[in-house]
């Protein structure tokens, strides 16, 4: 699948096994190749910022299964003391 640029409706491509392949191998790097790798994704920058983000949704998971035990236990107990009543 790819997006075409003229109009910007998604393309979905089938293609067979051998193609496939051929088309994944031309992005493979020659033998002895270096690439660039402080500019643009691959920045430190870009890095520093990439793990900050994972850091920060980690976080709120954490927090948001918290709050949901937390609610939890709140209706649990409501229900413990509703029966007793």
């Amino acid at each position: 699948m790819y997006k075409d640029h003229d109009d910007g409706h998604k393309v979905v491509v089938t293609t067979g096994v051998l193609e496939f392949i051929g088309k994944i191998t031309q992005h493979i790097a020659p033998k002895g190749f270096r690439t660039v790798r402080r500019y643009g994704v691959y920045s430190r920058t870009k890095n520093k910022i990439a793990k900050e983000i994972v850091h920060l949704y980690n976080f709120m998971m954490q927090m948001s299964i918290k709050n949901l035990l937390e609610e939890k236990k709140k209706i649990s107990q409501k229900r413990k003391h509703g029966k007793k009543e």
